[in-house]
C-alpha cells in the first residue's frame, strides 16, 4: 500500500494537507487489511503542526508490516518526524530533508487593532497569565521561559525519535539536527537516509522485505471525497479563480501565506523555507 503525505502537516480533517486526524483513519484502514503485507510511506511534506506529526508516526510505529519512506521534494521537519522509524529511507539527490527543530510562534496584534481598529481591548482573567496566547499583548520574561522550556522539550523529544529510528545516539542527531536543511545526498551521507532513490526503488524493496518481489500488486491509499464534498471543493476553486486576476494573485498568495503563519498553534516542526530550484 501506498500512503501519500503531501503537502503541510496541520491538525484536525482537511482534505487538501496532511491533516493529523485524517491521517490516522487512512493508517488506521491499512493496519486493518490483512492484504497489505508492506507500506511505502511517500512523503513530500515542509512539516507543519507537531501534535499532528506525533499522531501520524504514531500510528505508522503501530503498523505490523515493513514500513519504506520515500521522499519527493521536501521531508523536512514534520517530514521527517512522521517518518525517521521507517525500516528503510529512500530519498532524491535534491530532496531537501532534515531540518530537525522546531518553535512556536504567538502574534502580538494589540498595537495594530489599537491603532489601525481604533479598538481597545481591557482583559478580565482569572491570572495574569490566562490571556498569554490572546495575541493581544506582548509575553512577559515568565511566559517566554516557559514557552522556550516548552519548545526544548519538544526538540529534545524529535532528537530522540530520530536517534531511535536511525539507530544514533541523541548527542550525534543534535550535531546535524538545530534546525538545519540537507540535501538527499548529504542525508544519505549523515544517516538520515538509507539510499539515493524514488518511489520504484522504495516499491522494490518494500516487495523484497515480505519475500513477495515476484507476486504483488500495489494499492494507493486515499480517503476519497463525498460528491457533495467534490462539488462544494469545485465551486471554491471556481470562485477563486473568478475574483483572483493575473495582477491580485500575486497579493492573495502573499495574504494567504500571512494567514497560514498567523493561524498556526502550538509548537510547530516546520521548515519555514521555500527553494527554487532552475
Amino acid at each position: 500500500a501506498i500512503i501519500y503525505a503531501e503537502g503541510e502537516i496541520v491538525d484536525g480533517d482537511a482534505m487538501e494537507e496532511v491533516a493529523g486526524d485524517r491521517f490516522v483513519r487512512i493508517i488506521q484502514k491499512v493496519r486493518q487489511d490483512k492484504d497489505v503485507k508492506a507500506v511505502v510511506l511517500r512523503v513530500n511534506s515542509p512539516g507543519g503542526s507537531v501534535l499532528a506529526s506525533e499522531k501520524i508516526k504514531a500510528q505508522i510505529d503501530s503498523l505490523e508490516v515493513p514500513v519504506i519512506a520515500s521522499y519527493g521534494d521536501y521531508a523536512a521537519s514534520g517530514g521527517y518526524w512522521i517518518s525517521a522509524n521507517s525500516d528503510y529511507i529512500f530519498s532524491n539527490a535534491t530532496t531537501l530533508t532534515g531540518s530537525i527543530g522546531v518553535f512556536s510562534m504567538i502574534p502580538d496584534i494589540g498595537g495594530v487593532v489599537k491603532d489601525k481598529l481604533h479598538v481597545t481591548i481591557t482583559p478580565v482573567k482569572s491570572n495574569e497569565h490566562a490571556d498569554m496566547l490572546g495575541m493581544m499583548r506582548a509575553l512577559t520574561p515568565k511566559e517566554t521561559a516557559y514557552m522556550q522550556a516548552s519548545v526544548e522539550n519538544i526538540y529534545n523529544k524529535f532528537t530522540s525519535l530520530v536517534a531511535e529510528g536511525r539507530d544514533m545516539t541523541v548527542e550525534d542527531v543534535d550535531a546535524i539536527a538545530q534546525g538545519r536543511v540537507w540535501s538527499g545526498t548529504r542525508a544519505v551521507e549523515l544517516g538520515l537516509a538509507d539510499a539515493n532513490g524514488g518511489l520504484r526503488e522504495a516499491i522494490a524493496i518494500a516487495a523484497n522485505k515480505t519475500g513477495i518481489a515476484e507476486n504483488f500488486r500495489v494499492t494507493e491509499v486515499l480517503e476519497e471525497l463525498s460528491p457533495m464534498a467534490q462539488m462544494m471543493q469545485s465551486l471554491n476553486m471556481q470562485a477563486k479563480a473568478y475574483f483572483l486576476d493575473a495582477e491580485t494573485l500575486e497579493a492573495a498568495e502573499y495574504y494567504n501565506s500571512l494567514k497560514r503563519e498567523v493561524a498556526r498553534e502550538g509548537v510547530q516542526a516546520y521548515c519555514p523555507y521555500s527553494f527554487a530550484i532552475n
